[in-house]
C-alpha cells in the first residue's frame, strides 16, 4: 500500500477504539474514516497511483472508498476481495461468498461472476503472474491446498497459518508462502525458510526499501505499535490493537 505514490510500502494502521475509525499513516497524515468494527480494504481505486483508504462494512454490504464514492456489495458473511480484475489500473469492489455448504462465488460487479472454490475455503487474492490483473484463489485449512484459478495448485501450509503470498524473490511473481504463529516459521516455496518473529503477530509483507522484491515483515500490536521488518529495520508506530494497513492480508 503506497499512500504518496513514491512507490514503496508505506507504514500505516486503522485504529478503531471507539467511535470513528482513526487512519494514521508514518509520516504522511492521520485522518478519521470509517467506523468501530469496518474492515478496511485500501487499494488504488482510481487509478492514480496512490493508494486510498477504504472501508468493508459487512452487516449491510457498504463499501466506502475516501474521496471516490460509496456502493453496496455484498451480503452478512462475504469476505470483501478488491483486486484490478481487469487490468485498468484500478482496484474493483470484490466479494468471495459461499453459503454453508457448497461452492464459493466470486462477484466483482461489471466485470465478471463465477463459482470459484468452497465452504470454509479462505479467499486469496492477487496478481500471482504479474499480467496487470488479480487473480483469484483459496486456501483450504482442511489440507493446505492452495489453488490459484488457472495458475496452480499445491500442498503447503496447514490450518491456522498466515496467507502471505508476495514476491520474495525478485521473478517478477508472487510465491505461495505462509507464516505461522507460535514458531514464527516463514515458509517460501521453492525459496527459503525463516523464524522471524512468534506469537499474535499480522504479518506484513511488502516492498519496503523500493527493490522490487517483497521483504519479511510483521506488526505486534498488543501493547504499543511494533513493526519489525527483515533486513531493514524495526519502527513503533500506532497502538495496542490497531490493525496494520500497510499490505494485503489473507484470512482471519
Amino acid at each position: 500500500m503506497d499512500y504518496n505514490g513514491d512507490g514503496t510500502t508505506d507504514v500505516a494502521v486503522f485504529h478503531s477504539d471507539g467511535a470513528e475509525g482513526l487512519w494514521a499513516v508514518l509520516g504522511l497524515t492521520r485522518f478519521y474514516f470509517g467506523w468501530t468494527g469496518d474492515v478496511p480494504v485500501p487499494g488504488d481505486y482510481n487509478g492514480d497511483g496512490t493508494t486510498e483508504a477504504a472501508i468493508f462494512r459487512s452487516g449491510n454490504g457498504l463499501w466506502n472508498v475516501r474521496g471516490v464514492g460509496v456502493a453496496y456489495l455484498g451480503t452478512a458473511g462475504a469476505i470483501p476481495c478488491p483486486g484490478d480484475y481487469n487490468g485498468d489500473g484500478r482496484a474493483e469492489r470484490a466479494v468471495f461468498s459461499a453459503p454453508t455448504d457448497g461452492p464459493g462465488v466470486w462477484t466483482v460487479p461489471g466485470v465478471t461472476r463465477f463459482n470459484f472454490g468452497w465452504t470454509e475455503d479462505i479467499p486469496v487474492y492477487d496478481d500471482f503472474n504479474r499480467d496487470g490483473i488479480a487473480d483469484v484463489g483459496i486456501f483450504r485449512p482442511g489440507n493446505g491446498l492452495w489453488s490459484i484459478r488457472g495458475i496452480t495448485r499445491a500442498l503447503f501450509g496447514t490450518a491456522g497459518d498466515h496467507l502471505v503470498p508476495g514476491d520474495y524473490a525478485g521473478e517478477g511473481r508472487l510465491q505461495i508462502a505462509v507464516a505461522r504463529d507460535g514458531s514464527g516459521l516463514w515458509a517460501v516455496s521453492g525459496v527459503t525458510r525463516i523464524t522471524f518473529g512468534a506469537y499474535d503477530f499480522f504479518p506484513q509483507p511488502a516492498d519496503w526499501n523500493g527493490d522490487g522484491k517483497d521483504e519479511i515483515a510483521s506488526f505486534w500490536n498488543q501493547y504499543v505499535g511494533a513493526w519489525a521488518m527483515n533486513e531493514i529495520g524495526n519502527v513503533l508506530f500506532g497502538e495496542a490493537g490497531d490493525i496494520p494497513v500497510s499490505a494485503r492480508r489473507f484470512g482471519p
